[in-house]
C-alpha cells in the first residue's frame, strides 16, 4: 500500500480527502433537509388530524349531542299526552296540534305543563339548529331539520292562540329528524 499525500491536495489511497469530506457534508445536509421536511410534514399532518378530531368533538358536544338529548326528553314527554297506553311518536295517530283546545280547557294543568316543556325544548332545538348551523355535518341541512323548524314555529303559534290547527296544512313532527341525528352521531363517533 502506498499513501501519496500532496501538500495542496490530501488523498488517501488515491481518494481526495477534501472532496470526500465535501460529499459527506453535502449528503448529511441533504439528509438533514429531507428529515426536517418529513418532520414538518408529519407535524402538519398530526395537527390536521387533531383539528379534524377537535371539530368532530365540537359537532358532537355542541350540536348533535344536545339535539339528541333534547329530542329524547321531548319524546318521553309526548308519550304522556295522548292518554293512549304505549303511545309511540310517529306511529300512534295523535297530533298535539289537533288537541290544543282540549288540553288548554282541562281543569288540571298537568298536560298544559307537559306541552309547555315540549315547546321550551322545541325553542331550544330551534336555537341550537340555527345558532350552530356551522357545525352541521352536511349542507344543505337535512330536510328533516328544515321541517322541524317549520313544525316548531307552527305548533308554538297555534298553542299561543289556543286553537287547534284542524284543516290547516300543518306539518307534523318529522320523525326522520331523530334518525338523521342518530345516524350523524354514529358516523362522527366512528370517525373519532
Amino acid at each position: 500500500m502506498s499513501f501519496i499525500v500532496a501538500a495542496d491536495s490530501p488523498t488517501v489511497q488515491g481518494v481526495n480527502v477534501t472532496l470526500l469530506a465535501a460529499a459527506i457534508a453535502a449528503g448529511a445536509g441533504i439528509l438533514a433537509a429531507v428529515l426536517s421536511y418529513l418532520g414538518v410534514r408529519g407535524t402538519r399532518k398530526a395537527a390536521e388530524i387533531q383539528r379534524d378530531r377537535d371539530y368532530r368533538i365540537r359537532q358532537l358536544s355542541e350540536l348533535y349531542g344536545p339535539l339528541y338529548m333534547r329530542r329524547k326528553l321531548s319524546r318521553k314527554l309526548w308519550r304522556q299526552l295522548p292518554g293512549i297506553p304505549d303511545a309511540i311518536p310517529g306511529v300512534t295517530k295523535w297530533n298535539l296540534i289537533d288537541h290544543i283546545e282540549e288540553i288548554k280547557g282541562e281543569e288540571t294543568e298537568r298536560r298544559r305543563l307537559i306541552v309547555e316543556r315540549i315547546l321550551r325544548i322545541n325553542d331550544e332545538l330551534t336555537e341550537i339548529i340555527i345558532g350552530r348551523a356551522g357545525l352541521l355535518d352536511q349542507f344543505p341541512p337535512p330536510e328533516s331539520f328544515e321541517a322541524f323548524l317549520e313544525h316548531a314555529a307552527t305548533l308554538r303559534t297555534y298553542w299561543d292562540r289556543g286553537k287547534n290547527a284542524t284543516g290547516v296544512g300543518y306539518l307534523p313532527f318529522p320523525q326522520r329528524m331523530d334518525d338523521d341525528v342518530a345516524a350523524t352521531i354514529k358516523k362522527l363517533r366512528a370517525a373519532l
